[in-house]
């Protein structure tokens, strides 16, 4: 993204707004070291009806502001304002979105894929709730060439720092940040031949950056590269510490197959490193690795790619990054408003009576499933047969010691509480009487024991 960001400064000087009550929104502008939607703060306005976001063809939000929609959201402004972000940042596809609803301006629910930003152009999905047909199934057909914004070529360049930095992005399902990128090696030289990727500060600094080596034969591993001084004075020394490996993994050397191979890389809370293979998820990487003893770059920020001496490689850079959630990760409980009776969860709320909408039920689950959450039917309800959505299947008790599994489905029998029994098959659960209390006597007419009383001074004393 270019520098000056002219728009705003003019844009949203219109469009000044004064916390009230009315509706709410979030408000961003890519500007002065801003990245939306990771930076948009909400404001609140009685002047304005509508929500709008500004985004480049690739999905990346630059604009999330409050609007009046007459004047905004016409068909006309929004066709205006959209082949303006293209005409001014050089790029294709850019759209402008108005909605209507407060905070619907998240960048999670819109018709193309739900990208969050660091930096000044890189972008990946968001994971909002994606359902069939989305832009996930669309880019997993993606082809060879990775979709990417920026391809060049690396030749025995030996560099210390890559000339060419791109910023990793958040991706707000997993709470990591994330870099994608595509490669293919050149003209066989020998085995050693391999890439690298190296990640950085904020500061570009070069003193101590994480090294991603990925080989021809087959071998990815993850280093600690750092310039120490010498002894003696005189400059520095370059280390490189190898801190984990793994075999037999990728295939970037394979002279059979002339096409870009994708990867991804993630960080989590800025200490575990993990490599993927584009159409792998997330919580399925290659290799990882955890920096417990901080030997790496605070913050990392930037990831640059590479070659050593005798290699020749091509790269892309800004690409699309399909597969890396599950089509049914969500993020808030805004992503799963369109299943009825559903929560965004990263675990069942009803264990044992909600399988989950994923392939493997989530009793099969492996460890990291959960790191990408779902939408869980919520406390008392079940899973609608073949359906993403829940619905209630007891709706109320009205009857002591019958079926229920949630507390909210005796509410209607005074002194009760969903508990524990096992004569209840398919539940092992029924209303029952609070501790210190009695059931009332059966309705002689229709034999329902519709609550419980408390205890009376001659109960206790018959108990005592």
């Amino acid at each position: 993204m270019k520098g000056v960001f002219w728009l705003p400064s003019v844009f949203l000087l219109s469009m000044v707004i004064h916390q009230s009550v009315g509706l709410q929104c979030y408000q961003c502008a890519n500007t002065d070291g801003k990245v939306c939607p990771y930076d948009a703060t909400t404001f609140t306005s009685n002047s304005h009806d509508a929500c709008i976001t500004w985004r480049l063809g690739n999905g990346s939000i630059i604009l999330q502001n409050l609007v009046s929609a007459a004047d905004e959201c016409t068909e006309e402004k929004i066709k205006f304002w959209s082949r303006f972000i293209d005409l001014y940042y050089n790029v294709y596809g850019g759209s402008v979105q108005c909605c209507y609803g407060d905070l619907c301006n998240d960048g999670s629910s819109t018709s193309h894929s739900a990208f969050v930003q660091i930096g000044n152009k890189v972008s990946i999905p968001g994971a909002a709730f994606v359902s069939d047909g989305s832009v996930f199934d669309i880019l997993a057909q993606q082809p060879d060439n990775g979709n990417c914004e920026k391809y060049y070529d690396k030749i025995s360049s030996d560099e210390w720092m890559p000339d060419i930095l791109v910023p990793l992005a958040f991706d707000r399902a997993s709470q990591t940040k994330v870099g994608v990128f595509y490669t293919k090696l050149g003209a066989r030289n020998n085995n050693n031949d391999h890439v690298i990727v190296r990640i950085v500060n904020r500061a570009k600094q070069n003193l101590t950056m994480y090294s991603i080596k990925m080989f021809r034969v087959g071998s990815v591993s993850i280093h600690i590269s750092k310039l120490e001084p010498q002894r003696n004075g005189g400059g520095f020394i370059q280390q490189d510490g190898k801190k984990t490996s793994i075999n037999d993994v990728i295939q970037i050397g394979d002279e059979d197959i002339d096409e870009y191979q994708g990867f991804w890389i993630s960080i989590k809370n800025d200490v575990t490193i993990s490599v993927g293979k584009i159409g792998d998820k997330l919580i399925r990487p290659m290799v990882t690795y955890s920096d417990v003893l901080r030997e790496g770059p605070e913050e990392p920020y930037y990831f640059g790619l590479t070659t050593p001496s005798g290699t020749s490689a091509s790269f892309g850079v800004n690409c699309d990054m399909p597969g890396l959630h599950f089509p049914d990760t969500c993020v808030t409980d805004l992503d799963c408003e369109e299943y009825p009776m559903t929560t965004c969860s990263d675990e069942p709320l009803n264990r044992g009576l909600d399988p989950g909408t994923r392939e493997k039920p989530f009793s099969e689950w492996m460890t990291g499933d959960t790191l990408l959450k779902s939408c869980w039917c919520k406390p008392g309800t079940v899973r609608i047969p073949e359906s993403r959505g829940c619905y209630d299947p007891i709706r109320k008790v009205v009857t002591l010691r019958d079926g229920c599994f949630a507390d909210h489905h005796c509410e209607h029998l005074p002194n009760t509480i969903c508990t524990l029994d096992m004569e209840m098959v398919k539940y092992n659960m029924s209303c029952q009487c609070l501790p210190g209390h009695k059931p009332f006597e059966a309705d002689p007419r229709t034999g329902l024991i519709e609550g419980c009383a408390p205890l009376t001074a001659e109960d206790k004393e018959y108990i005592g």
